[in-house]
């Protein structure tokens, strides 16, 4: 994962509520995976082992979050747990056979939730952080973001 989109991923999740941060979870998990795979074509086994290790722990970070009180939450965790053997054995044995099936697994829960989060109104989780504004500066299709915002002076931990 580059500079650019941990940035792109931080701006996000300082923006985000909790239905937010589920998608932005899977987002993470997904590109980790598109990452490894690119690695294991390129012949680059210790980075391909990296972006699966940080598959997993996003990965398990979604496991801790699912509520596995109903029957949905139950067939979620199955397919949890199908992930993670995938993950796992791709560690394990060092290839990348499974990874495709990860990412259609992934991707299918993805746009379930992705449906749930569009009826959650609730508000940013992260309180009293930057206002980003973005727009196009004087150079040709060069995009900047500005964090000041001068009514903020207060911005940071509270005690």
């Amino acid at each position: 994962m580059t500079a650019e989109e941990k940035n792109e991923f931080t701006l996000r999740i300082s923006q985000a509520n909790h239905s937010q941060l589920l998608l932005i979870n899977y987002d993470i998990v997904i590109k980790c995976i598109e990452d490894a795979k690119e690695e294991f074509e390129k012949g680059n086994l210790q980075e391909f082992l990296n972006n699966v290790r940080q598959a997993q722990k996003f990965h398990q970070e979604l496991i801790h979050s699912l509520n596995v009180v109903d029957t949905v939450g139950l067939e979620v965790m199955q397919l949890y747990l199908y992930v993670n053997k995938i993950l796992v054995t791709a560690v394990f044995k060092k290839e990348m056979k499974e990874l495709d099936s990860a990412l259609t697994v992934l991707r299918n829960l993805r746009v379930g939730f992705e449906g749930m989060a569009k009826q959650d109104f609730e508000g940013p989780i992260m309180q009293n952080t930057q206002q980003i504004y973005a727009g196009l500066t004087y150079g040709k299709g060069y995009l900047n973001e500005s964090y000041m915002d001068p009514l903020q002076q207060s911005r940071g931990f509270k005690a």
